[in-house]
């Protein structure tokens, strides 16, 4: 429900912010025989609003909330990258070097003023965040078909962890799902920010993005595309959230890559997040440079 809740909300409001992008933007195109000068951007939306009060709020507003999101990628990163290193070739890096190559590289990216020049490394990151998703969901299901149920069995229930033992993996599924407990007290309330978390820096980018937009006709299509595509995004992680909790339990840790068995593949997983996160970046820091 709480997923739902904010799922809801996120589109009530997106959809409320592109109906002032679309007023606001058809308003200048009236008074402006000339084309458009500058973007309407969150500040000049919040200046058109609330004056010069409101326009310097939502510029500090957006600069704190990505600038945040940034820093825990230059605290994410360079763990990951020494993780990975020190299992793949046994070199222990320093995660200090690594956060200086990190600077390194996102500096220059972060001069690109252009978001569509931003698609190349993105494209990278969705491809290298495909590859994890779908290995992990393959760890996954090879895990439900193992057999592994010791976190879902319940006192008085051996017999029936004998007999999953030596059923169809589809039974085995469903027993798994059969005892998950549809509520957990003791972490409800991580699963209300973790909801929230999941349209992280989206709705900060929402405004850039139809900016973006080349044509007119395609300008008019995005609203439609970006409701689906976040209702696509939304049930993945679902269905994601699910199938991985079923195969690993309650042992499950909040980072996911964590859980993982130990292997050459789980380490690849986890260069792969890491090397999306650089990609991702200049993206997310975009609005607050902006």
């Amino acid at each position: 429900p709480m997923l739902l809740l904010s799922t809801s909300l996120f589109l009530w409001s997106s959809g409320c912010l592109l109906d002032c992008w679309k007023m606001e933007n058809s308003k200048q195109r009236r008074h402006q025989q000339q084309p458009l000068l500058f973007a309407l951007s969150y500040p000049e939306l919040a200046y058109r609003a609330w004056g010069i009060k409101g326009q310097r709020l939502v510029q500090i507003g957006i600069s704190l909330m990505q600038s945040g999101v940034c820093l825990t990628y230059l605290i994410f990163v360079p763990q990951n990258l020494r993780t990975s290193a020190l299992l793949l070739t046994g070199v222990d890096i320093s995660t200090s070097l690594w956060l200086l190559l990190m600077v390194v590289v996102q500096i220059p990216l972060s001069w690109i003023r252009d978001i569509r020049r931003l698609t190349v490394t993105n494209l990278l990151a969705n491809v290298l965040i495909l590859f994890g998703l779908i290995s992990c969901l393959g760890l996954a299901i090879r895990q439900m078909g193992e057999g592994e149920s010791s976190n879902f069995v319940v006192a008085g229930e051996e017999e029936e962890e004998e007999e999953e033992e030596e059923s169809s993996f589809m039974e085995k599924a469903l027993y798994r799902a059969k005892y998950l407990p549809a509520f957990n007290p003791d972490g409800w309330f991580l699963f209300l920010g973790t909801s929230v978390l999941l349209f992280e820096g989206s709705i900060t980018l929402l405004v850039p993005l139809i900016e973006a937009v080349h044509t007119r006709e395609d300008k008019k299509k995005f609203p439609t595309m970006y409701r689906k595509v976040i209702l696509g995004i939304v049930s993945f992680y679902a269905f994601f959230g699910i199938v991985c909790w079923m195969a690993i339990g309650d042992t499950v840790r909040t980072v996911m890559t964590t859980s993982l068995p130990s292997g050459t593949l789980a380490t690849m997983i986890q260069l792969a997040y890491s090397l999306a996160v650089v990609f991702t970046f200049p993206l997310q820091n975009f609005p607050s440079l902006e």
